[in-house]
Order: structure tokens, then sequence, then C-alpha cells
């Protein structure tokens, strides 16, 4: 994707593919792909659920939640082969040409990510919203298969992650992608969502995500309706994530720091998520810019301070949540 933005002196760049390296190392000498791939002979569990025949019965009780869409917490009831949802996707599905991450988190990096259009938030500060006229694809098996493998031939990836927007609202044709997988597919599925979705949804993940990747952008529903237009966001964000948890997948939380935002939403977060510091890891990101429509937004229209990232890590690091920029035990068996 290479997207670079420039805020007052600092430049952030979202999405790097290789193309970028050159780029990357004239900013930081230092700069390299770092990658903790799982061990050798991994197993991705939607192979097993597609040998015993659960992601085939999957793919079908997805494709039937269409006719009375529940994917995500609006529950519109569309009938999306005949009309749109909140979402505003009917069944024709279209999603950018997928590429290889260089800067996602170690364990999961280099990722091959497909991401889809349209999501069910619609946060003010969106950096996807001026992607609507780039290159997109509509639904196919074959030519998109020789996609990913032609891009796995040119990069030694480590996974195959689903992002957008967000993958939810496209969870049938996600799931029909992966039933016609290559059988040599090797690489964990990471589920790169926004934590707005459905326990009807988590339910036919399971088995097939080893890795989730949420982010958990507030701490309280008023937030989240104001920058993201959403109501009842934490409650579902945290039905959400304990759905997760009890599935055998790894759960990686990741927190975008927002400026002005540490007291009111990721503290409270953080406090919410030490519960269950055994059982997941966390990934404070920094790389927040003031994109799309926070310009109207006071508070948020700025990059955030040094000060408040490190104030961010440090208490969750307080709360006993594992950094994820620390997991040598990551790929370790879950118990």
């Amino acid at each position: 994707m290479n997207e670079v933005f420039k805020v007052g002196d600092e430049m952030v760049v979202m999405d790097p593919n290789p193309d970028a390296i050159p780029f990357l190392r004239g900013l930081d000498l230092g700069f390299a792909v770092k990658s903790k791939k799982p061990p050798l002979r991994f197993i991705p569990r939607f192979q097993t659920s597609r040998d015993n025949g659960l992601l085939e019965e999957n793919v079908h009780k997805a494709l039937g939640m269409m006719y009375r869409c529940e994917l995500c917490p609006w529950q519109c009831k569309a009938n999306r082969f005949r009309e749109k949802g909140k979402c505003g996707l009917s069944d024709k599905i279209y999603y950018y040409t997928p590429f290889v991450h260089i800067a996602e988190e170690a364990v999961i990096n280099p990722a091959l990510v497909i991401n889809f259009t349209n999501c069910s938030m619609d946060c003010v500060y969106c950096v996807r919203h001026n992607q609507a006229n780039k290159e997109t694809h509509a639904f196919e098996i074959d030519g998109f298969w020789k996609k990913i493998e032609s891009l796995s031939a040119s990069f030694d990836v480590c996974s195959l992650e689903f992002a957008g927007g967000d993958p939810t609202i496209y969870l049938p044709w996600a799931l029909s992608w992966l039933k016609y997988a290559p059988d040599n597919l090797d690489r964990p599925v990471v589920w790169n969502s926004n934590l707005f979705m459905t326990q009807q949804a988590l339910s036919l993940l399971d088995g097939v995500v080893d890795v989730y990747l949420p982010d958990f952008a507030f701490g309280n529903d008023q937030c989240a309706k104001r920058l993201a237009g959403v109501d009842n966001y934490l409650s579902n964000a945290e039905k959400a994530l304990v759905s997760m948890m009890k599935q055998n997948a790894r759960v990686i939380v990741r927190m975008l720091v927002l400026p002005g935002h540490a007291d009111c939403c990721h503290k409270k977060a953080l406090e919410w998520l030490g519960q269950y510091k055994d059982r997941i890891w966390v990934s404070i990101l920094d790389q927040y810019v003031p994109a799309h429509k926070a310009k109207n937004y006071q508070k948020i229209f700025r990059r955030p301070a040094l000060e408040e990232i490190k104030e961010v890590e440090e208490f969750a690091e307080k709360q006993g949540l594992r950094n994820i920029k620390e997991c040598p035990d990551f790929w370790e068996k879950i118990e």
C-alpha cells in the first residue's frame, strides 16, 4: 500500500510493502523486517476444519446469515442478496489488491494482507477513507489464489491476514476462499477486526482463525459514538474479546494511541484487559495520524505526543499485560 503521511516534522508510513524497504532504510539505517515465524510444519486451524467438514458447514451458515444479516452489532437484518445493509454492502464484495505488509507485529510479519472495502464503523480519523477509488477486485476463487501464491513466492511471508475496513462483514466470502485454499498453505490465518462483531460471526470463525488481531479503540461508549458513530461499543467489544479468548486461538489486542484519550479510553480498556493478562498479548501502536475528518475534532487533530504513548505503554505494563514486542513464547501450545 505504501501510504506516507507527513504531520508537522513527523513522517508516518502506513502499510509498507517490500518496495518501501530502501525508503524506510533511508529514514532509519537500522530498519529491518522483523519476523518470528511459527514452527516448521505448522498446520493452520482452517486446514483441520476443512478436513473434518466444519469449514464447509460454516460457509453455508454464513451465506444463510446474509438473508437477515447479523454479522455486526448493528443487527440490521438486511437481505443482502436484495439490498444493502447498514455497512453499505450487498452480496457484491470488493477487496483491494493483496500485498505483503512488512511492518506488522513480528509474530505475524511479513503478512500477506487482504484488505476489504467498507466497515461497520465510521471512524472520523480513518486513514482508509481515501481508498474508495483505488484498484479493487470482485470476488472470485482461482484468480485470487493465483495472486496469493505469486506474492508468497516473491517474499517469505509469515501469515495470511484478513483486514479492512473490517473483514467480518465479508465473512461468507473469506470462509469460501479458505475452503478452496491450496492444500500446502501452512501459514496462520490472522483476523484483523475492529471488535464490532457479533457472537454469531465469532462462532463461525472458531476453528478457522489462528490469530485474532482486534483493535480495542475506545474505553467508553461516549467516545465511540462521537468518533466512530457506533452504539454500545464497549459491551460488544468486551463480549467479542471474551469469545476470542475461549477459542483455541492466539489473541493480540491492538491499541492505537489517540491523542488526549489515555485516561478516558486506553487506561480503562487496559484495566479491563488486565484480568486476562495470561491469555492475551497487547500491541500499543503509535501510528495515529489526524486523517479524514479529524480536523473537525480539536482534541485529536494532532499526532500523539511521545509522553502519551509512553504513558499508555507503562500503564499496560502495570496491569501485567504481555507486550507483543517481547513474546518468545507466542507460538507455544495454548493451554
